[in-house]
């Protein structure tokens, strides 16, 4: 499925206004961005926010009047695809893009079983190509990987920061690990159990299950026999709800923490029947529950006013995209090109920027930037702002 959202505010505008021919005055001063997403299957919750966050970045940025290039203004457009959660979809519109549509930086899939083989293809053609996933992390740095800019924290900094917050949180003495049987996930539990043996946390149990588990007590079961203080489990709201519920049921530890959306809190918290002592979740980049500055209210409030909806805790995936279209437009306006690529990951590489995010580039393209992470106690639920950009 394609689809082209464009928001032409000025150069357009003004093109059709002067009678000027539309078609060949938009195809000398576009420029093209590619958004691969999850719209549909498996994935679509973060698809849909990563898509949004690139859309609403795209609108905002033509309505400043675009990107300036020399004496030249230019319209952003962005060329939408839906990969249908498919890896197979994801090359071939990838190879699309680069190819047919010549785009001059690709944002997304969110997912990385999507992402990491789509970027062999962005790489292979020198497009700048930008992604969260988790899969990422091993990249970055990488000769032949020079075009990318991986849009999340780097796990040994994130975790480095969460897992000790955990322990000083609850003192617990014990954890046990329950995760999907994917690479996401089996990337970040070893780390996890790493971390908490570092910390003084024994851990009691690793296991895994498959995406497509509804009954959890097995695991859970398990588990229980281990006594362990803390489950940490995840990711994803579908799995999350029914993991505490069941968890709460079967008794299995006091303490529960997790990896997902922001909306993991309130099903959670109407899903336990009961209080446990502690629930602590990580969010991937700012909470929209209970904003904690002006600049994410902001942007809620941009979100509901286009998409007349309440954002969802997937929502908080648009981040990992928004305010980096805006970085992306900066670079190329400081390279003074959008096709030399070489020249624009120059400019965005080693740099800061500060929008709903606050975010660090390093030399290989790695982001730094903080989150947030959401305590549920006695049924009541604070936040707490982890800053890791020093």
């Amino acid at each position: 499925m394609h689809r082209v959202v464009q928001r032409s505010i000025g150069v357009a505008l003004a093109a059709l206004a002067l009678g000027i021919c539309s078609t060949g005055a938009q195809a000398q001063n576009v420029i093209k961005i590619g958004a691969p997403f999850s719209l549909s299957g498996p994935f679509a919750a973060f698809g849909q926010a990563g898509s949004a966050g690139v859309e609403m970045a795209v609108e905002e940025l033509n309505r400043r009047g675009g990107i300036t290039v020399g004496n030249t203004k230019y319209t952003v457009q962005m060329i939408s695809e839906d990969t249908r959660s498919q890896v197979a979809d994801t090359v071939s519109i990838m190879e699309r893009l680069t190819r047919e549509q010549k785009v001059a930086a690709v944002f997304g899939p969110i997912v990385g079983v999507l992402s990491t083989p789509g970027q062999e293809v962005t790489q292979a053609a020198k497009t700048i190509h930008f992604g969260p996933a988790v899969q990422w992390n091993a990249l970055m740095g990488r000769p032949d990987k020079k075009y990318l800019v991986h849009t999340q924290v780097d796990d040994d900094l994130r975790y480095g920061a969460f897992v000790p917050m955990l322990v000083r949180e609850t003192k617990i003495k014990s954890i046990a690990l329950l995760g999907v049987n994917d690479a996401t996930a089996r990337s970040i539990m070893p780390k996890v159990a790493a971390l908490m043996q570092k910390e003084g946390v024994k851990v009691v149990a690793e296991e895994y299950f498959e995406r497509t588990t509804t009954d959890f007590s097995p695991f859970l079961t398990r588990i229980r026999s281990q006594k362990p203080d803390m489950l940490f489990f995840g990711y994803g709201d579908n799995f999350a709800v029914s993991i505490l519920r069941q968890g709460v049921e079967l008794n299995v530890a006091p303490h529960y923490s997790a990896f997902a959306g922001t909306s993991l809190m309130v099903p959670m918290q109407q899903a336990l029947g009961k209080p446990v002592d502690s629930f602590i979740g990580m969010v991937a980049n700012e909470n929209l529950l209970q904003p904690l500055h002006d600049d994410v209210t902001k942007w809620i409030a941009a979100y509901k006013a286009k998409y007349n909806k309440e954002p969802t805790g997937t929502t908080d995936w648009a981040f990992s995209m928004y305010d980096y279209v805006f970085m992306w437009a900066r670079a190329v306006q400081q390279a003074g090109t959008f096709t030399d690529a070489d020249k624009v990951i120059e400019k965005i590489r080693g740099t800061n920027y500060k929008g709903v995010l606050n975010i660090k580039i390093d030399n290989r393209g790695q982001a730094d930037h903080d989150y947030d992470v959401g305590i549920v106690r006695g049924g009541k639920l604070s936040w707490q702002h982890v800053n890791v950009i020093k």
